[in-house]
């Protein structure tokens, strides 16, 4: 840690408190995942706000879990006909 932030009383972090200062892993469920995301075709900021996390915490669990994550924008009206929204 800088010098300066010592003297200026700045707390020092150790590993064990995470790697940020008031954040949390969100357990998030593949298949709750799939469900949601696939399934029930809801968008990424839809499933953030049910589980309570940010949209870029599950496009990266999406990837994570080896979930194609569907391009931004609109549903094409072909796709959403497919899957029972149109």
């Amino acid at each position: 840690m800088e010098r300066w932030a010592l003297t200026a009383g700045v707390a020092q972090r150790t590993l064990a408190q995470g790697r940020s200062m008031g954040t949390k892993r969100v357990p998030i469920d593949s298949d709750l995942l799939r469900r949601l995301y696939v399934h029930e075709a809801l968008s990424t900021v839809e499933i953030a706000a049910r589980l309570g996390c940010a949209d870029r915490t599950i496009l990266r669990r999406l990837r994570r879990a080896g979930i194609d994550v569907r391009p931004r924008g609109p549903v094409p009206t072909s796709r959403a006909e497919r899957m029972g929204i149109g």
